[in-house]
């Protein structure tokens, strides 16, 4: 079964998505950590990429599909989740013929302002990247993170209101005819994102469970 978590920025579906891998031992992908890789690591895919993005154009669905197939191909056989992807009705087509029946969306439904008290409290270490919120969900030892143990920590560069309200324009417009693609063919749940983060880990599970016949 193929997983797919959907919602806003800041709406915690990346935390959940680190949360279930680890909880289920499955693997979870992120179509944007995957491109960075890539891009960095200057595979041949990476430079196409960079090279398309540099020239000003938008980066084909089927450069991201391939992207991401590369790395989720060798677990298509086993359950995965996918983080934020995909992100267009082109992206999503592609995801479904190559999975057939097996793909379940969750939607992490929330209101935009508990998202913005969320972004202006949000925080991420330096060193590997992992993110934080200093009200709901701070490091367990304070001002040391819990993955690498660095004392390093910033803020992101778009985590400012105005930014962030532009971002969850776009964001909207963009995901909510894919939100609508799996709802009108039946394969989306909702959970109340706004929920404390065990919380909506247990809802997750509730659904994942349902739908993988209760092999969890």
């Amino acid at each position: 079964m193929i997983y797919i978590f959907l919602g806003p920025p800041g709406c915690g579906k990346g935390s959940q998505a680190q949360i279930l891998s680890e909880k289920l031992n499955i693997k979870a992908f992120s179509a944007g950590d995957l491109l960075r890789q890539e891009i960095e690591a200057q595979t041949a895919i990476g430079l196409q990429v960079k090279s398309v993005i540099e020239q000003g154009h938008y980066v084909s669905d089927q450069l991201i599909w391939d992207l991401v197939c590369l790395h989720v191909n060798p677990y298509k056989d086993q359950d995965i989740i996918l983080d934020g992807f995909p992100r267009t009705i082109g992206q999503a087509e592609l995801l479904l013929e190559w999975a057939k029946s097996s793909v379940s969306a969750v939607y992490f439904d929330i209101d935009a302002t508990i998202l913005l008290e969320r972004i202006l409290h949000r925080t991420m270490c330096a060193q590997c990247g992992a993110i934080y919120n200093i009200k709901t969900n701070p490091p367990k030892q304070s001002g040391i993170c819990d993955v690498c143990g660095s004392a390093e920590f910033k803020m992101r560069a778009d985590d400012d209101a105005k930014v962030f309200k532009q971002r969850l324009q776009q964001d909207m417009t963009k995901s909510k005819p894919v939100v609508a693609f799996f709802e009108a063919r039946g394969l989306l749940c909702k959970v109340d994102a706004s929920e404390d983060i065990s919380t909506v880990t247990e809802q997750v599970l509730s659904i994942m469970s349902r739908e993988s016949h209760g092999a969890y």
